[in-house]
């Protein structure tokens, strides 16, 4: 089994045995909006979409288990996507788009600074033609930029959930964004458009409610799924899944 499917096995696992938690840390809800409906049907008339938690490991259950770090390299991130790498410079404040179609022959074919200048994280729409990034500052919304001329980037987009507060990571499936945004917890989007994405369900972790270097820094949406992990510094793995209620 791979790792992708040791997680999910666990986390299915998990739920099945009963260790579902009713609300969030911090004692709020589940929050979100409704459901996009599918192209050309029209409006959607299904009940809100909302992300539902599904089990929570505290800090002191992974502490008693820990993993063996990693090195990494202290000034970028790196993802990819067919014959592109897409470098994230966040001490220079640029995304570097890479061509790694020979791997012994890598090559940096264009860089643009993003709106923070303290790139921090990218990640490509499965065409390739859009990127969303984050710049690691308060108020920094996420960026989307359209890659057509790569000489040229383009930013057409932006998205945050609360005037002054932080996305750090994000993470594209499909047709859908997934935000670790720090205090405000998960965020779903459907980039469908990617000039125009929309949110579809939230999952707040944190209490906090002040741009703060605290609560989701890490999320992932196991492909073709609606089963969500979330990292959050004070709170915790949050197991959610999307779906409506």
């Amino acid at each position: 089994m791979t790792l992708r499917g040791e997680w999910k096995r666990r986390a299915v696992a998990a739920a099945a045995a009963g260790a579902l938690l009713p609300v969030a840390c911090g004692g709020e809800a589940p929050r979100g909006l409704a459901p996009l409906p599918t192209p050309g049907s029209g409006p959607a008339v299904t009940p809100p979409l909302n992300m539902a938690l599904l089990a929570q490991v505290p800090l002191a259950d992974l502490a008693s288990r820990p993993l063996t770090p990693v090195a990494a390299p202290p000034r970028a991130s790196l993802s990819g996507a067919g014959n592109w790498g897409y470098a994230s410079a966040i001490n220079d404040g640029f995304l570097a788009l890479l061509d790694v179609s020979n791997p012994r022959d890598v090559r940096e074919r264009s860089r643009f600074f993003t709106g923070g200048r303290f790139t921090h994280n990218a990640w490509p729409t499965r065409d390739g033609r859009y990127v969303f990034t984050t710049d690691e500052r308060p108020g920094r919304p996420v960026e989307a930029w359209d890659l057509i001329d790569p000489l040229q980037p383009r930013k057409v987009a932006e998205y945050i959930a609360r005037t002054g507060t932080m996305p750090h990571n994000v993470m594209v499936e499909g047709d859908r964004l997934l935000v670790a945004h720090y205090t405000e917890g998960v965020h779903l989007l459907d980039v469908r458009d990617p000039e125009r994405p929309t949110l579809v369900g939230s999952f707040d972790t944190h209490p906090a409610v002040a741009p703060d270097f605290a609560g989701v820094w890490g999320a992932y949406i196991f492909p073709g799924s609606d089963l969500v992990l979330a990292s959050d510094m004070q709170g915790g793995l949050f197991v959610l899944r999307t779906g409506r209620q």
